[in-house]
């Protein structure tokens, strides 16, 4: 659902994954909880335009500047405010995140996590999908570099 810049499919796939380790037995409003969860996951994992990121950020810059404990902090929020206990196989993962971009800041490189993880995410007979994530790395790696997004100016004095 990430690689295919699908925010409900992945909210779901998150919320299923609650509901498969019996941890929303209080939930509520899992609905909201599906969209909300998919878009900050969606903003978290590439460079989106403010479509994806506005649902969850008031500004450019609040976006730009979070790191993974703010996304961790934020899910965490998510699930308390809609009553879903955590995941223990979700908090490994996002902590797991934490720890990969905090030791890859320290040492002052850049480093796409999800590109490094792709041969691992598709079988090596989906072409399609190791070519759509690659894709989908490339755009978010131009659009980190590239800054946010200015309006056009056209040229003057011709």
């Amino acid at each position: 659902a990430a690689f295919r810049m699908q925010p409900l499919s992945l909210g779901s796939a998150v919320v299923r994954l609650h509901q498969d380790e019996g941890l929303c037995s209080y939930g509520r409003d899992l609905d909201t909880l599906e969209r909300k969860v998919g878009y900050l996951l969606l903003a978290g994992a590439f460079m989106c335009k403010k479509d994806i990121w506005g649902e969850m950020f008031d500004t450019y810059e609040e976006y730009r500047s979070s790191r993974v404990s703010e996304y961790f902090s934020r899910m965490i929020a998510l699930l308390s405010e809609h009553r879903v206990r955590v995941s223990p196989t979700l908090w490994s993962l996002m902590t797991a995140f934490a720890l990969i971009e905090g030791s890859v800041a320290e040492l002052g490189y850049g480093v796409n996590v999800l590109r490094a993880a792709t041969p691992y995410l598709f079988s090596t007979s989906d072409i399609a999908g190791k070519l759509a994530s690659v894709i989908r790395c490339m755009t978010s790696e131009h659009e980190h570099q590239e800054g946010p997004p200015q309006p056009f100016q056209p040229l003057s004095g011709r």
